[in-house]
């Protein structure tokens, strides 16, 4: 994983909710507070696993919190995640290496891999 690779989720649910917080090493106290959620709310979604899908705007707080992590965290996250489709990598790779040698803006390649990278 590199830190400009994107990690996406297609649909959350409370196994990849709890995987994010596992990623990002954090209690569900804290990571309740980080989404600014009941404490109640984190445990059911991790009890429930994935037989609940947050709503759209609990699933837009965790996009967030998925997008602002470090590296570190997303590579963790693709680890605690390994197998489930919901799960993007978009890879981008320099396809103008001589731009890039030149500090000139560098196009790239999207490589989507779905699951686990």
């Amino acid at each position: 994983m590199q830190a400009h690779d994107l990690v996406t989720v297609g649909e959350w649910n409370g196994q990849l909710s709890r995987s994010l917080r596992m990623a990002l090493r954090l209690s569900i106290v804290a990571f309740a507070g980080k989404l600014g959620i009941a404490v109640r709310t984190v445990s059911n979604w991790e009890a429930r696993g994935l037989d609940i899908v947050p709503l759209p705007d609990m699933q837009a707080l965790l996009d967030t919190l998925l997008t602002r992590a470090d590296t570190a965290a997303r590579a963790r996250f693709i680890v605690l995640c390994r197998g489930q489709t919901s799960i993007i990598l978009i890879r981008q790779t320099p396809i103008d290496t001589k731009a890039a040698a030149e500090g000139r803006p560098r196009p790239t390649q999207m490589h989507v891999v779905t699951g686990a990278a």
